[in-house]
Formats: structure tokens, sequence, C-alpha cells
């Protein structure tokens, strides 16, 4: 079971939490390991207290006072209160190391923002034990959670699953819930690294799969994947169920319910991953599982970008992130040179680009196949100004995303 920050942003959303999980034990459910993310808002606050350090000012009084409100609440015992303080207190000093040197390095960020992670944990696993759910607190590398050194966005290792793996068969009690730090883990340095923004969904899967689980339950504030964002389609509805790839893909062009890899470990070994909402636990959620057979048809969409999520398109859309994220990175990709793309009422598409040679290369396909689907009504975007794509190219291609809620 995975659950993320406004699934905990406070006491009482604690409070929620954790009776959720006792009534899921009581209902014959057994869950091995719970993943936590960081408290509300509070990576955010880490990230925005980095930036005021190196300006000169420390503050973590927020943070301090979020995480002693839930303390108090629950009447949590000294030496989780200690633990727990401990870390705030160590997260300070680091900050006023930050506000000395000046310089906030992205290996120094990660042990920043892995604060949050660290003392949620401990607080959900006391609440948990205090309500008669026998719990304990890990930090993800004590569960073997092992990464590569690519700070801010760093990838599991191969060694990560077998160490899980092992870790949950010989070092902890079946008995007893490991609630342990999503998002986080250990360079083969012993250095925190973090798997970027959403990369909980990826502990939970990496764990879920390893221990090769019967299902991954991830809670979010929605009842799970939607047929589009209902912010556009007030009529929009959850699907029952969609597959691995359409899941990935979804996530891969910005859908906020899912990490983009976070489907490759449950792929592997076939796990069924189902997102429910912990603010109506009584909604079946979405299950996300290998399936044969027609897909539901779900609509994403960022600003003036329209996608329809088809097997027609599902495709297209990989081809796409592929050549739009090699073109940026190109050596001879230009900001200031042109990119014109219209559609016209009939459907049909015209691309122009004066651009290096391969530019053009890599971008001509991206038009033809446009053109071969848009009349086939597979794919349907609406006009974009040359400085609206352009900037979404160059600026945002690595949030080139779509919003589905």
């Amino acid at each position: 079971m995975k659950f993320g920050g406004s699934s905990l942003a406070d006491a009482n959303r604690i409070h929620h939490v954790t009776e959720l999980i006792k009534n899921q034990i009581e209902s014959g459910y057994r869950p091995r390991a719970v993943i936590c993310s960081a408290m509300g808002k509070t990576t955010n606050a880490l990230l925005s207290a980095g930036d005021y350090a190196l300006e000169g000012k420390v503050n973590v009084d927020a943070i301090r006072t979020l995480h002693t409100a839930a303390l108090d609440h629950f009447e949590i015992n000294d030496s989780t209160r200690e633990e727990v303080l401990s870390l705030i207190q160590e997260c300070e000093d680091m900050l006023n190391g930050v506000k000395l040197i000046q310089e906030l390095s992205p290996k120094s960020l990660d042990q920043l923002v892995s604060y949050g992670e660290r003392c949620s944990v401990r607080i959900v696993a006391a609440r948990l034990n205090q309500i008669g759910v026998p719990a304990q607190a890990f930090d993800a590398w004590d569960v073997g959670v092992l990464t590569d050194s690519n700070f801010g966005d760093a990838k599991l290792l191969a060694s990560s699953e077998e160490a899980i793996k092992n870790t949950f068969q010989n070092k902890i009690n079946p008995d007893v819930v490991a609630v342990v730090t999503g998002f986080i883990g250990h360079d083969p340095n012993g250095k925190i690294t973090t798997l970027g923004r959403g990369g909980s969904d990826l502990t939970a899967t990496a764990i879920g799969a390893a221990c090769q689980l019967d299902e991954i339950q991830v809670w979010k504030d929605v009842d799970g994947i939607l047929s589009a964002d209902p912010r556009l389609v007030p009529n929009a509805v959850p699907v029952d169920d969609v597959s691995y790839d359409e899941a990935s893909e979804l996530a891969y062009f910005g859908a906020q319910v899912l990490h983009p890899i976070a489907m490759q470990p449950a792929m592997k070994y076939d796990v069924p991953v189902r997102v429910k909402n912990s603010y109506n636990p009584d909604a079946e959620g979405t299950v996300i599982k290998k399936r044969e057979g027609p897909a539901p048809r779900l609509v994403s969409s960022k600003d003036n970008l329209h996608f329809m999520m088809s097997q027609k398109c599902r495709k297209l859309t990989q081809i796409l992130m592929k050549y739009f994220e090699y073109t940026i990175r190109s050596p001879q990709s230009h900001a200031s040179e042109t990119f014109n793309f219209l559609i016209s009422n009939q459907h049909k598409c015209l691309g122009h680009m004066d651009s290096s040679q391969m530019c053009s290369k890599i971008l001509k396909p991206i038009v033809s196949l446009l053109m071969y689907l848009l009349p086939r009504k597979c794919l349907s975007l609406s006009p974009l100004t040359k400085n609206k794509v352009w900037n979404l190219l160059k600026k945002q291609w690595r949030n080139f995303r779509i919003i589905l809620m």
C-alpha cells in the first residue's frame, strides 16, 4: 500500500490512513509494506528552505510545527518523538551549512528533501502501533532500495530486486507492517538519492514486484484513472481497468496518477496495481494489469494540446516523446529557428521547420505520423502558435505533460 503526501497531509489524515490500513487487515488483507511520502507539502517546503538558505536565511519552523502537531495530537512515545525532532534538527543544521558555504549540490539537495519521508514513516508506524497494528519504520535503503548516483533522478540498480526480496523474506517479520520511505534510496557509496518526483510509486511497485505480492495498492486523492481531465470534461468517470502499457504512456505524458516508470517492476512479474482514493476508500478504483481486448478511450490534455489515447495512437505517443526528447538534446537544435505547427479545420496537418538537417530528419517523421493519424480521428490537436510549440519543446520537453486527474 502506498500513500501520497495529500493522504498524509496532517494528523487527521494520518489517523484516517492508519484506520484504513487497520480496516484492510480486519477485512482479510495482509499489507506487507506501507510506502509513505512526506506529509502534505513538506517536500516543497524543504526545497524552498534550500533556496532561502542560499539567500542567507534558515527557517524550518513550518516543517517543525507540522510534525510536532502530529506528534502532540497522537501523544507519540518519547523515543519516536526524539527521533523525528532529531531529524528536523539535522535538517536545520544542514541548511545552516548551506547558508555558510552558499552551495546546494544535487547530492545535498537529495539529502535535504529526504527528511520529509524519513519523518513521516516514523509517525505513521508509531500511530499504527498505537491502534493495535504491529508496525516498524524503515528507511528505503534498509529494505534494499539501491540506486545509481544520478542525484535528483536516480534509477534502481538491478541488484535492488534481490536485496528487497531477501530483506522481506529473512529480516522482516511477516506479521509486522513495514512502513517504508518512498522516493529515496542509497547509491553504492551509501549516499542518499531520490527517484524524482512521484518516485514513491516506483518504490511501491519495486517492493511489490520483488516480493511478488498479489496486488499493489496506490492510494491517491482521486477515484482511480479517469476517462478525461475532469476540469475539461465534467462528466469524466473512473475506468475499471487499463493495461500496463496504457498506464505507463499516460504517466509518461503527464498523468498525475503514477510515476512514468512505476509500471516496469509490476509488468515484469504481472502484479496488478490498483489505484484507489484514500478520501473515498469505498470506490473500487482502477486496476492496472495485463489485459486483452479493446482498450478504454482515455483523453488527456495540457493547455491547447489534446491527445486521444486509443489502441491506434498508443505507439505514436512513445515515438513522439522519443523524437521530441532527442531533438531538444541535439546540439544542432536551435531555439531561435522556426517551428510552425498548424492544423486546419479539415483535420489536415501542415508541418514546417527551418532548422538544421539533423533537426529536420528527426521532426519530419512526427509530421508524417500526424498526417496519417489525424484524418482517422486517432489524435485531436487544437491550433498552437509557433512560440507556444517551441517553448513546449525547448523549455518543457521533459514535462511534455498531459494532465489526467
